[in-house]
């Protein structure tokens, strides 16, 4: 069975520079590291006409940055909108995790949008938030 969030982690790493913190977002109990990306992986329904064990999930993906620079938050917010769409195949299918499986079907569920600016450890940090639905494949 694919692992949805193992899968999501490995494209987004592959993707994002190398300074922005990446994590799942159960997987965060303190935000301490800036720029940070988390993610949340929902649904997971089988695709109809998939194989049987199913090899194909209809998946939503929500994504939150969070920044201390307002500026460079919109930056990442863009640049990772701009990653995951790239994962589709229609447009050349970057999406491909070897060994884990590949993403396609991207669209938009939610633009990003500056969700508002959060106070962490004393912090003002500004957050934007947006989502997709994708379908996630076995490789």
């Amino acid at each position: 069975m694919l692992n949805l969030e193992l899968l999501i982690y490995t494209l987004l790493r592959n993707g994002l520079d190398q300074s922005i913190t990446l994590a799942p977002e159960l997987d965060v109990d303190s935000i301490d590291a800036f720029p940070l990306v988390t993610f949340t992986v929902t649904g997971g329904s089988a695709v109809q006409g998939s194989s049987s064990p199913p090899t194909a999930w209809d998946v939503g993906l929500l994504l939150n940055i969070f920044h201390d620079d307002l500026a460079e938050a919109s930056q990442i917010a863009s640049d990772v909108y701009d990653l995951v769409w790239s994962w589709d195949d229609v447009f050349g299918g970057t999406g491909i995790a070897d060994g884990i499986g590949h993403a396609s079907e991207v669209d938009d569920q939610e633009l990003f949008n500056r969700a508002g600016t959060v106070h962490i450890e004393a912090r003002s940090v500004t957050q934007y938030s947006g989502s997709f639905n994708m379908q996630l494949h076995d490789a």
